[in-house]
């Protein structure tokens, strides 16, 4: 018996102060956190379904492309990802704009919701892919590969991504 008091003693412990917390923070147990996939069937709308982009603004894109962007292999590597993620043959998608840009920070034009970026400016390269009349933005710093860009924002010399403008 003396040797389960011990125990005893802890578990009354941890019961007591259980009762004793603040559980208005916490969802209770019949709760299903948002974060959780939810499966359902293929008839049904999902709870919570991806967000889908905004075309891409046309006023913040390039139109003109440099002569040698297209056998750049950055841009190839950026053409089979596009393809892949529109689910079309890399034939389909075409280059429509490119530009050599400075973007105002580390966020290359392409800011996340709670990130922190780097407060300088960068040296990148903006590229316009059109897939079945859309507009893609992807970003790429001077020397790195692209990036979609679901949301993108002006390059900080707007006139080098624009000539037109």
């Amino acid at each position: 018996m003396t040797a389960r008091l011990p125990f005893i003693a802890a578990a009354s412990l941890v019961v007591w102060l259980t009762g004793c917390a603040d559980t208005s923070a916490r969802p209770s147990p019949t709760t299903t956190p948002t974060t959780e996939a939810t499966v359902l069937p293929s008839n049904l709308t999902p709870l919570n379904p991806e967000p889908v982009p905004a075309p891409a603004d046309p006023s913040l894109l390039p139109t003109t492309v440099a002569h040698d962007a297209a056998s750049d292999p950055a841009v190839e590597r950026a053409v089979s990802a596009e393809a892949e993620r529109s689910g079309v043959d890399a034939s389909a998608v075409r280059v429509t704009g490119y530009a050599v840009v400075t973007w105002s920070d580390g966020s290359l034009g392409c800011p996340q919701p709670g990130m922190a970026y780097t407060q300088a400016l960068v040296p990148g390269r903006q590229l316009v892919l059109t897939v079945d009349g859309q507009q893609r933005s992807y970003h790429a710093a001077a020397s790195g590969d692209f990036f979609y860009c679901a949301t993108p924002q002006p390059p900080r010399d707007s006139q080098a991504a624009n000539p037109d403008a």
